[in-house]
């Protein structure tokens, strides 16, 4: 149980793509399964043996190109920037549907004069 709060807290550190996340999450399964032949593990040892999470996740990413990294920001960039113009589209429509002639409310038009004559 430890040991996945351990690979989870590295994953959280890992900023790249699935499948490079994948694989540096089941090479250090497999180091610490390993590390577990030899007796219980706990959090604090793989700590002890590997380093902090955020550290452990530096080091791989470090040693991925700067190609497959730039590549992860743009898909991430253009995620966020489709997020966004969802948001306003949908402002933009909440602001149109609250801004429209809506049944049983009167609007003043301006299509009638006032006159000072009474009829």
């Amino acid at each position: 149980m430890e040991i996945r709060r351990y690979i989870k807290d590295v994953s959280k550190y890992l900023k790249c793509s699935k499948a490079s996340r994948r694989k540096c999450l089941r090479s250090l399964s497999k180091a610490i399964n390993a590390l577990q032949d030899k007796g219980a593990v706990t959090y604090e040892l793989c700590v002890k043996e590997y380093g902090p999470p955020e550290k452990v996740a530096e080091e791989y990413l470090s040693q991925l190109t700067k190609k497959e990294l730039q590549r992860f920001k743009k898909k991430h960039a253009v995620l966020i920037a489709v997020v966004v113009c969802i948001l306003i589209a949908f402002l933009i429509a909440i602001y149109m549907d609250m801004s429209s002639e809506r049944p049983g409310v009167i609007k003043d038009t301006g299509q009638f004069e006032e006159t000072s004559e009474l009829i």
